[in-house]
């Protein structure tokens, strides 16, 4: 064999050689970028789940405060309303016994009291559970609606059934009652419009707090 085939044979082998290394490299190139990608990609799927979690955890942390305090804020608010609204009626159901009359009017005074001291409160945190116009069906919407001689708000029929009921003590104090059964007839019928208010704010509430449960069980 001459020195050109063997250097022949010498330089097939050498680049038989080169062309399995290349292809060797090129797989180790490969699965060492498969390795990082997969690592990569792994702890973006990893740090995105995390943060979905966390955000789920915080979202579910929320509406359980939320709703602690709704429930029995829920429950105080309708106690109040419906307290002042059942000693509005004894006053007028009293009306003929002066004696009784002046008794539930010491506690009836009471609860307008405590309920004009917290007006502005109960007003703040209906707005904080179910916004500005839920917060209206208690106290109004605007100055305008304040100043309309149509009572829009609970607070104002409750203002207007105040003015009655002191007409009312007025008409004890004179023994005057008995002659005033048409005007009494449309207390009362306002006072039914009342009692309709405070059912439709506490439903409204209500609803919102069912909502609220739903969407904790379902963030």
């Amino acid at each position: 064999m001459s020195s050109e085939q063997k250097s022949e044979i010498i330089t097939k082998a050498f680049n038989a050689m080169k062309d399995i290394w290349k292809k060797i490299n090129a797989q180790v190139v490969l699965l060492l970028l498969g390795f990082i990608l997969t690592a990569i990609v792994g702890n973006m799927i990893n740090t995105t789940f995390q943060k979905s979690s966390w955000e789920r955890e915080k979202k579910f942390n929320i509406l359980s405060h939320k709703l602690e305090e709704a429930n029995p804020f829920v429950e105080d608010l309708s106690k109040l309303m419906n307290e002042r609204l059942y000693y509005s009626r004894r006053l007028i159901w009293n009306r003929l016994n002066k004696e009784k009359f002046n008794e539930l009017w010491e506690e009836y005074f009471k609860i307008v009291t405590d309920w004009n001291r917290n007006l502005n409160n109960n007003k703040i945190r209906i707005e904080r559970l179910a916004g500005k116009e839920t917060a209206a069906l208690l106290t109004g919407l605007s100055q305008e609606e304040e100043s309309s001689n149509v009572p829009r708000s609970i607070h104002d029929r409750f203002s207007l059934a105040n003015e009655d009921l002191l007409k009312v003590r007025k008409w004890v104090k004179t023994d005057s009652c008995k002659y005033k059964e048409t005007e009494i007839a449309k207390f009362k019928k306002s006072l039914d419009t009342l009692d309709n208010m405070i059912y439709a704010l506490i439903d409204t509430l209500d609803n919102k707090i069912q909502e609220l449960e739903e969407e904790q069980l379902n963030p």
